[in-house]
């Protein structure tokens, strides 16, 4: 029972093995080397496989097996059965993965995309600096001519002495001095 276990997952181990080989195998540009060892490997697996079959198949006698292992035996051979059609499908069909041009230009969409939606921001960005400009204009402008007002309206009015009273109508308030900022 033991050699029975040990084979099997010594069988497994080597599906493993020529799983992880196989995925190994592939170059950056998605094309399958070819393996010289690949029949060879094939061929120790079904030498393993068949070793293990004849192990099962001895006589009663010799090996008594419990039921519940059968049961798990049966369950293992139909998981190897399925490991086999798997490797030979992967076998029979390497090209799985799709062509570099095809992953290239799926690549090349993707960053034109996103430097199309940086050069939009950028844009309207330039269009809100320059508006920022405007109104910086505009009010460098206004504020030029608030102070060219204020010194006129401050040239045109009388100059006084200090201490003189405000004749003429005008009021005390108008006398007094407001600082200008």
């Amino acid at each position: 029972m033991g050699a029975t276990l040990l084979g099997g997952g010594m069988f497994v181990g080597f599906v493993s093995a020529l799983v992880g080989r196989r995925q190994q195998a592939l170059l950056p540009d998605g094309s399958a080397t070819p393996d010289p060892l690949l029949p060879q490997r094939v061929e120790e697996l079904a030498r393993a496989v068949a070793a293990l079959q004849s192990h099962l198949e001895k006589p009663a006698g010799e090996v008594p097996v419990p039921p519940p292992v059968i049961e798990q035996l049966s369950a293992v051979s139909l998981r190897v059965a399925g490991l086999e059609q798997r490797i030979e499908e992967m076998a029979a069909n390497p090209g799985a993965l799709p062509p570099v041009d095809h992953v290239l230009a799926a690549v090349e969409q993707m960053v034109a995309d996103k430097i199309e939606g940086i050069d939009e921001r950028l844009s309207d960005q330039v269009r809100a600096i320059e508006e920022l400009r405007k109104a910086s204009t505009q009010t460098d402008s206004l504020l030029e001519k608030l102070l060219s007002a204020v010194e006129t309206l401050t040239a045109q009015l009388p100059e006084r002495e200090p201490g003189e009273a405000a004749t003429d109508g005008q009021t005390a308030a108008a006398g007094r001095d407001y600082p200008i900022a």
